[in-house]
């Protein structure tokens, strides 16, 4: 996998991947270590998955992501997201929701 911020984020977006689904991403989320009240901000799960775009999603997640680089925990969250099998990343609704957004 890769050891680097901008290469997560890379194989992240590989076949339109926006974010884990709700449970998954709770759980990363948990990982995440040295958390303040409001920093990271929370992950867009529960009643803001339904209420904010692919696009809001993955800057969230994404933000997840630069945290683990200022912790000093890039190859832990490397290691975590490089199987999305175990992430339940539903592909085929992450593409209804690109075509979505791409073509409104």
């Amino acid at each position: 996998m890769t050891s680097n911020i901008e290469g997560l984020k890379d194989y992240s977006r590989i076949n339109y991947r926006i974010c884990p689904m709700p449970q998954n991403w709770n759980e990363l989320f948990n990982l995440l270590r040295y958390k303040k009240p409001k920093e990271p901000s929370v992950p867009l799960i529960l009643a803001a998955w339904w209420e904010v775009t692919a696009q809001d999603k993955q800057n969230r997640f994404f933000e997840h992501l630069e945290w683990t680089g200022k912790q000093g925990q890039i190859n832990e969250m490397s290691d975590y997201i490089s199987n999305y099998t175990h992430l339940k990343i539903s592909l085929s609704y992450l593409k209804q929701i690109c075509q979505k957004t791409i073509s409104t």
